[in-house]
């Protein structure tokens, strides 16, 4: 299977520094014409499955892409969400002490079970395809850190650009080979 992950366009929140987590987000200008241009350049792509977070963030994203693929399935899954982070949603990211996050702060294991619960999925019904995953940077991030078999933290990888894309290439064992990573051509 070839997998590819990206991130959604700028949202209004992300301008701002607000914390989005759960939240929705709202596309900014900017953001509208970013997922244009991953649509653009993933026009030409023999996909065969888009999968994306069920947020407007990350849809909204997904629909621009599957405007050029209207013959192929396109659903949403919770299970793409971005990382829960209880209270600290809807805050300015400056105004928080990420070393004490709230109790009901989604935990790294709790967001790489539900990830990779949707990746196994994915891989045993669709094997020999390419599948897209819109989802969101910490997403991502999880993806690359199990990809790669580190245990570095999500906050030490390099951030995920706007309508980045990341291609993996899996195996039928499930070996991961990376082909690109947080790669933002189509913005040039």
């Amino acid at each position: 299977m070839k997998l590819i992950a990206v991130r959604h366009g700028e949202t209004e929140e992300n301008k701002t520094g607000i914390i989005q987590g759960h939240l929705p987000g709202i596309l900014s200008e900017l953001g509208k014409k970013q997922a244009k241009k991953l649509a653009e350049r993933l026009k030409d792509e023999n996909i065969d499955l888009i999968i994306s977070s069920d947020l407007d963030r990350a849809f909204n994203t997904a629909k621009e892409i599957a405007k050029f693929h209207k013959e192929i399935d396109f659903v949403s899954d919770k299970r793409l969400r971005e990382r829960y982070i209880g209270s600290f949603q809807g805050k300015l990211a400056r105004d928080v002490d990420w070393d004490n996050p709230p109790e009901d702060f989604e935990t790294r294991k709790e967001v790489e079970k539900r990830i990779f619960e949707l990746f196994n999925e994915t891989l045993k019904n669709n094997f020999g395809k390419t599948v897209i995953f819109v989802g969101h940077e910490g997403i991502n991030k999880a993806l690359i850190r199990k990809f790669h078999e580190t245990e570095e933290s999500i906050s030490n990888l390099k951030n995920q650009d706007n309508t980045c894309m990341n291609i993996f290439e899996v195996n039928k064992s499930g070996k991961v080979k990376t082909l690109l990573l947080n790669c933002t051509e189509h913005l040039k």
